[in-house]
């Protein structure tokens, strides 16, 4: 059994090392806004800039624009969605 936990986090930590579809969205509520995240559904965008509009996406193999390193956006991302917006 700690050989298959074992594996199950090995195949979770190289997924995670995997670089990640990046979706980019365009608050309708302030149109000057933007911002972006792994999910298509913006599901942890602040709530108090509702509808989030997906106005791009960044394939995994694609850089993504305005030379923003991949690694700061997945990091800042992560950091975004522990705060959760308050």
């Amino acid at each position: 059994m700690a050989d298959e936990l074992h594996d199950a986090g090995a195949a979770v930590a190289a997924d995670a090392s995997r670089p990640m579809r990046i979706f980019i969205f365009k608050s309708e509520a302030r149109p000057d806004l933007g911002a972006f995240c792994g999910d298509q559904a913006g599901l942890e965008l602040p709530g108090q800039f509702k509808p989030w509009l997906v106005v791009g996406a960044v394939a995994p193999d694609r850089d993504p624009p305005h030379k923003l390193p991949r690694d700061v956006m997945a990091s800042f991302n992560k950091k975004l969605a522990c705060n959760r917006f308050a």
